[in-house]
């Protein structure tokens, strides 16, 4: 799980390190998403502050990070647990779906900028203090969530989604694909888990947003997270 996580990070990592973080909204966007969607948020939200006008460019960024996240899942399940990945595609498609057609409409809007983008500073995945400490936290989260399961049954795996994708999506993920393969959860259990810490992550990411970044930037992506939450709820709907 450790090798997975830091591959998947890694290759943002790396590309990012090429590009050194210059090379257009879009590129970084994705690139971003892939390293570090806490990261972008992060960066580019103190960023709004201190470039004129910026809200735009980082908002773009923000919200184009956050739609490789919806992929970032896709491959876990499809990974670690395929047969999962066919109830997990409606909602992921859904969120993808709505996320694009915002970002469209934001690129139409926005003004060209010509400020140069700040370097997106990411730890590096491989190293081993990094590797250790996703390692802890998954096997943290996948001891509390069984232990949740079993004691309060799908509602205490719920608060564990909910509490861990404050922090990370990925370990949550996992645990949750590791309990449904072992069948201590059922399919449709791990499937809501993983968007309930989607929803957790969403809400500390604009906990970042309200905090650091200038208020021009409030509602472009509070919007953005709006109308992903609006795609997964069809795509859930739709798998139901």
């Amino acid at each position: 799980m450790v090798v997975l996580i830091s591959g998947l990070s890694l290759a943002g990592y790396v590309a990012l390190r090429l590009v050194r973080g210059q090379s257009g909204i879009i590129l970084v966007g994705l690139l971003g998403g892939l390293a570090s969607t806490t990261a972008t948020t992060l960066v580019y939200s103190k960023h709004s502050k201190n470039i004129p006008n910026f809200a735009g460019s980082a908002s773009t960024i923000i919200l184009l990070s956050h739609l490789v996240l919806f992929a970032r899942i896709a491959v876990l399940v499809a990974i670690i647990e395929f047969s999962l990945l066919a109830s997990i595609v409606p909602w992921i498609i859904g969120g993808l779906v709505a996320g694009t057609g915002y970002l469209a409409v934001l690129l139409f809007h926005r003004a060209r900028q010509d400020q140069p983008l700040p370097e997106l500073t990411v730890s590096n995945p491989t190293e081993l203090k990094t590797a250790f400490g996703f390692a802890i936290a998954f096997a943290l989260v996948l001891v509390l969530s069984a232990w949740m399961n079993d004691v309060f049954q799908s509602a205490g795996g719920y608060v564990i989604a909910f509490l861990s994708g404050l922090t990370d999506v990925d370990a949550i993920t996992i645990a949750n694909l590791k309990l449904f393969s072992m069948g201590s959860i059922e399919a449709k259990t791990a499937g809501i888990a993983i968007v309930i810490a989607f929803v957790a992550n969403l809400i500390l990411k604009m906990g970042i947003i309200f905090t650091v970044a200038d208020r021009s930037l409030w509602r472009p992506v509070a919007t953005g997270f709006a109308v992903l939450l609006a795609g997964v709820g069809v795509g859930l709907l739709v798998s139901s």
